[in-house]
């Protein structure tokens, strides 16, 4: 498991990326690219998701209070 709160992904590509289970409370990620990525199980909680293309597997993931 990663944990990257509060980390910033602004403008980044994360396009085939695996995040299975990975700690992204209140992860800034306006303007990503994660495109054909497995977010399974991730906590999102809170994460600024705005402007964001997400195309990928989101099962079992956290968003409550993201953006």
């Amino acid at each position: 498991m990663s944990v990257a709160t509060d980390a910033s992904f602004l403008e980044a590509n994360l396009d085939g990326s695996t995040l299975r289970r990975a700690d992204l409370r209140r992860a800034r990620f306006r303007h990503a690219s994660l495109f054909a990525t497995i977010i399974e199980a991730a906590d999102l909680r809170e994460a600024d998701l705005r402007d964001t293309r997400i195309i990928g597997y989101l099962r079992k993931a956290n968003l409550a209070g993201a953006n």
